[in-house]
Formats: structure tokens, C-alpha cells, sequence
């Protein structure tokens, strides 16, 4: 068996702060006639520093990795940061949401300027009532991967989900491009 421990980032106390990575990809290998195994698929799931990764067999000593640095992948998705909240009818959100340009593991890939879109789907009890819209500026420009509304809420004071996606994405590796 595979395992993947380690801080994500130094002195991190936030979303991936201290927790091990999750391991992706062929996790099992057959060794060759020198010892060696050869996991070429292997993925970790977020970007850190000091990951060890530890192989285990039955009736085998465990091994483990010198440190291992993941890099940053492509950019893929919009990953939620502060989730919008502050919801009055006809007003903009209190406290407006943050999504960051990332990967198809959430990290944050600083320095772009893409297009972040938002969509409110609104829970109206009818979906024709002019009043089942939302408004604000639904498409913004990233700053150095981050895109912050400032404007965005909704006529109708119900059940609100927001998500984001990119405009550049066009293939999210088989899943939605929402978030």
C-alpha cells in the first residue's frame, strides 16, 4: 500500500493545512528483479512541500521517500474560497464570494488573468416570477488567480446556490467545469 504524508504549506492553518494528500492514480506496482517498483501514474491530490511517500507490503519493512515536491498542475477549475452569505432580497451580498483560479486538485495557481463566470441558481417557488433573478457583474477578471465580486445578489430572498466556473476551461478532465 501507498501512503502520503505532510504539511501542504508551511505554517498553513487553512484548507489543506497539515493533512495528507490523497493518492490518485495506479497505487500498486510489482517490484523488478532488482527491488525496484516503477508507479508512473501516481497522483497527490494538493501541491505542498515535504511530502513523504511510505510503501508498505505484508511481511516486508515499510519504506519511505525522501522528501517529494508537488508542483502545481493546469489550470482547470474555480475553487471556491469565501462562499457569498449576507443575503437580503434586492440588496447585493453582504459579504461577496471569492474564487480562485486552481487545479483539478484546488490549488491555487497564482498569477493568472482569466475570465471567472457565476451563476445563481435560485430555488423560486416560481421560476417565471420576474423576482427569480439574481444581478451584478456575473463575469470578472482574475487579479493574480483570484477573482473577487463585488456586486452579485438576487431579487428573491429563497434558497441560493452559486457556482463559479472558468471561461478558458472547456474540458474539466470528465467532470463539470461548475463548481
Amino acid at each position: 500500500s501507498l501512503q502520503a504524508s505532510g504539511p501542504h504549506y508551511p505554517g498553513e492553518s487553512g484548507r489543506h493545512g497539515g493533512a495528507s494528500a490523497a493518492i490518485g492514480g495506479t497505487v500498486s506496482a510489482t517490484t523488478n528483479s532488482s527491488g525496484y517498483a516503477n508507479i508512473p501514474s501516481m497522483q497527490l491530490t494538493y501541491a505542498g512541500y515535504a511530502y513523504r511517500i511510505i510503501a508498505s507490503a505484508s511481511s516486508l519493512t515499510s519504506a519511505e521517500s525522501a522528501d517529494v515536491q508537488v508542483q502545481v498542475g493546469p489550470v482547470e477549475r474555480a475553487t471556491v474560497v469565501r462562499e457569498a452569505s449576507g443575503l437580503v432580497a434586492s440588496v447585493p451580498y453582504l459579504w461577496q464570494p471569492i474564487a480562485a483560479v486552481s487545479d483539478a486538485g484546488g490549488n491555487w495557481i497564482s498569477g493568472q488573468s482569466v475570465m471567472v463566470q457565476s451563476e445563481a441558481i435560485i430555488s423560486c417557488p416560481d421560476t417565471s416570477d420576474p423576482a427569480c433573478n439574481s444581478f451584478g457583474n456575473g463575469t470578472i477578471l482574475s487579479d493574480d488567480g483570484v477573482a473577487r465580486f463585488t456586486d452579485l445578489g438576487v431579487y428573491y430572498a429563497g434558497t441560493v446556490q452559486l457556482r463559479f466556473k472558468l471561461l478558458s476551461v472547456s474540458d474539466c478532465g470528465g467532470v463539470s467545469c461548475w463548481t
